[in-house]
């Protein structure tokens, strides 16, 4: 079985494409955005572009000072930084909730993220039939999140990301009062 591992240019690769299609969605820009499990930032830099403020949420200090050092290299100054375990410290909502790839996130997890969500909640996860050995995704986590979304009734949709290496998939959650027009 072959195990694909990501790297820094993998997470910029896929950030950069899952922000583009954010900003399509009409999802970005808005005021504040929770990156859950942000690690070194790549999708905080990326989210910075078109937030006034994005919280990166990590257990891993070594994480959040690489996140902050990569962050200054793009001289990024509405990042801030928060160590802990995003079940067990107090969020405040925001607008939007991104969580990019996460091993420990379960179905049951999305109602809590849901309800932190004051416009959005954005998932990234593998997909294919790779394990990812460095975010360590298995790609049944995406059907699972799918099938529990459907289950709460939530408008949700998902797109695949290409990056070369790798492909993932983004679902989104829209809040129902801000529902923008379907282009055609």
């Amino acid at each position: 079985m072959k195990v694909v591992s990501t790297s820094h240019q993998l997470d910029k690769v896929l950030a950069q494409a899952a922000i583009a299609k954010l900003v399509h969605l009409q999802l970005l820009p808005t005021d504040r955005v929770i990156n859950i499990a942000g690690g070194h930032g790549d999708f905080a830099i990326a989210l910075s572009a078109h937030s006034s403020l994005v919280e990166i949420v990590d257990h891993s200090e070594d994480e959040l000072h690489e996140a902050s050092d990569n962050a200054a290299r793009h001289s990024r100054n509405n990042i801030a930084y928060v160590h802990g375990d995003w079940q067990q410290i107090p969020l405040r909502p925001a607008d939007m909730i991104f969580v990019g790839p996460l091993l420990s996130l379960r179905d049951a997890d999305l109602p809590f993220l849901y309800s932190l969500a004051k416009q959005s909640l954005v998932l990234v996860t593998a997909v294919g039939g790779t394990p990812h050995a460095y975010h360590g995704i298995h790609p049944e986590l995406a059907d699972s999140y799918k099938k529990h979304l459907t289950a709460a009734k939530l408008n949700w949709d998902s797109d695949i990301i290409h990056t070369g290496e790798a492909d993932y998939e983004m679902i989104w959650v829209r809040k129902p009062d801000t529902d923008v027009a379907t282009e055609q």
